[in-house]
């Protein structure tokens, strides 16, 4: 074992810049040495140094023959576990010889990478990112014919991204867990072969649909099934999505209601990363789901998910209405499965291929102002929201968005499912004078299936109020060119009062937004940051008609 202590660090940093390269390394190419031991401290200003440098973004470590590069989210990752309890990490890299545990894999090159603390206990790090690992062909028969695979004693896991150097006849494999890897042909079979995902996206949304094929993976039947979406961006502020999950049993038209969610508005936290997980469970938990079943765990676990009356059948999942993001994403979806004991954001197990899309920027949400007049607790129940468009010419989406349509859209949290509402739509120019686009109506009755969040859109109470529209035709003059060429500076003031029907208190809120496809409203972009209010259930009840 070669040891590296907490005075290399500045050191380390001094050569790399002297070499003009953005990579620390850490040389313990030595005969006989498979291991590397790292004090706390190092790890720690390694970090430091990774965060804080404009010129290094990685550490290399040589292991013997081998050699493992981290990047600061990786460093960062080992430097917590560390701080919870331990003074040194060691890093193991090497081929397996003792294989007899390995059973079924036993005849195939398997290697270790694990980290660990020193005391022999592994790191069970989370958020690790992506590691870059070398390792010697060896013993591998026709080294050139073979890729890596995430294993374990006796499964074949998960194939990792791999190339073979025939010059040096080495392997070079991504992964974001430490633990065991064999070298196999590409014909083998992994859990990935449960599951077929296949892209089922359409403008506007992000979609994926999974056929389950089984078998059930034995010793597997208490795992936790689930879906995660992740989300690579430079943007570390976080956004907002819409997601959405439906399951169908085997040569089934209809989802099957009793596993469903709906998840509107659903926010996702900022990451210093910009590399974001988001578990279907996790979102099955803050919200309210058709099953009512709100222990995610006890339902979806491998036995009940893979049982034979359900292969296959589909899941999909689908992902909408992204709104906050500043910069284009890279996206993908698959179904894992993991051991409920364990943290399923370094432990899971792929049940499919992974599904990959690029999200484009959707943050135009300064493009209007939204300012709340009235917030609904005024003893009336009134909710009132002014827009102002702006003057400036760089908040303009851009000329590719010239023929989208621009809407309102007012959500309202509630349990019921039929209500009714006032609305009262007006707008003015940029010297305050009103324009002769208006609308009103009375008891507008609004229908919601599930409830929990019924959206309802201006251009659905325009075409109603025959009486202000004139039989215009909402698309043909709401586009955001016109809104653009007509209204800079100017506004627009909705007012929404003596919502009834309704059985306990509820929270509203406005956005304004635009959308390509009049007849698939809900995949929208947004154009200003959502106003939000409330009505009182007390003030609902006092309301007459």
């Amino acid at each position: 074992m070669s040891t590296i202590d907490s005075d290399a660090a500045d050191i380390l940093l001094e050569k790399a810049n002297q070499s003009k390269t953005d990579t620390i390394v850490i040389d313990a190419k030595f005969d006989n040495v498979d291991s590397l031991s790292i004090d706390k401290n190092t790890i720690t200003s390694l970090n430091t140094i990774l965060s804080e440098s404009e010129t290094v973004d990685y550490v290399k470590l040589n292991v013997g023959d081998s050699s493992l590069i981290l990047n600061s989210q990786s460093l960062g990752s080992i430097a917590t576990v560390l701080e919870a309890g331990g003074s040194r990490t060691v890093i193991i890299l090497k081929e397996i010889t003792d294989k007899d545990s390995f059973d079924k894999l036993k005849d195939n090159t398997i290697y270790e990478f694990s980290i660990k603390k020193s005391d022999g206990s592994p790191l069970n790090l989370t958020n690790a990112g992506t590691m870059r690992v070398t390792v010697p062909a060896g013993s591998a028969a026709n080294p050139e014919s073979k890729e890596i695979y995430f294993v374990d004693n006796n499964h074949i896991i998960e194939k990792c991204n791999t190339t073979y150097d025939p010059d040096s006849n080495t392997y070079t494999f991504l992964t974001d867990h430490n633990s065991y890897y064999a070298a196999l042909g590409n014909d083998v079979k992994t859990f990935e072969d449960l599951a077929t995902g296949e892209d089922t996206s359409t403008e506007g949304n992000i979609e994926a649909t999974f056929t389950l094929n089984g078998p059930m993976p034995n010793g597997y039947e208490e795992y936790i099934v689930d879906f995660v979406v992740s989300v690579i961006t430079k943007d570390t502020n976080g956004f907002v999505i819409d997601l959405t999950g439906n399951t169908y049993l085997p040569s089934a038209s209809e989802p099957s209601a009793s596993v469903a969610i709906d998840a509107k508005n659903y926010n996702v936290e900022p990451n210093a990363s910009g590399e974001y997980k988001i578990y279907l469970s996790d979102v099955w938990s803050k919200i309210k789901v058709a099953s009512g079943v709100n222990d995610y765990s006890n339902k979806f676990i491998v036995s009940n998910v893979f049982n034979d009356a359900y292969i296959g059948g589909t899941a999909v999942a689908k992902v909408s209405n992204i709104s906050g993001l500043d910069y284009d994403a890279d996206v993908t979806i698959q179904m894992i499965m993991y051991d409920a004991k364990a943290d399923k954001s370094s432990n899971y197990f792929a049940l499919s291929n992974a599904l990959a899309k690029t999200l484009t920027k959707s943050n135009f949400e300064e493009f209007a102002i939204g300012n709340l007049i009235n917030d609904g607790t005024d003893g009336k129940g009134t909710y009132e929201v002014e827009f102002v468009l702006p003057t400036d010419e760089s908040k303009y989406p851009g000329n590719d968005y010239d023929e989208y349509i621009v809407d309102f859209i007012l959500n309202v949290e509630t349990s019921d499912t039929v209500f009714k509402l006032d609305f009262d739509g007006k707008t003015a120019f940029a010297n305050g004078t009103p324009t002769n686009v208006k609308v009103q109506l009375t008891s507008f009755e609004v229908k919601s299936e599930t409830g929990v969040y019924a959206p309802i859109y201006f251009s659905d109470i325009f075409a109603k109020d025959t009486m202000n529209n004139g039989g215009r035709v909402y698309n043909s003059f709401f586009t955001l060119s016109n809104v653009w060429s007509a209204g800079k500076g100017g506004s627009a003031t909705a007012t929404v009062s003596n919502i009834t029907d309704l059985d306990d208190t509820v929270d509203v809120s406005l956005t304004m937004i635009m959308y390509k496809d009049s007849d698939n409203k809900s995949n929208h972009m947004v154009l200003s940051k959502p106003v939000t209010g409330s009505v009182e259930k007390s003030k609902v009840a006092e309301v007459e008609i």
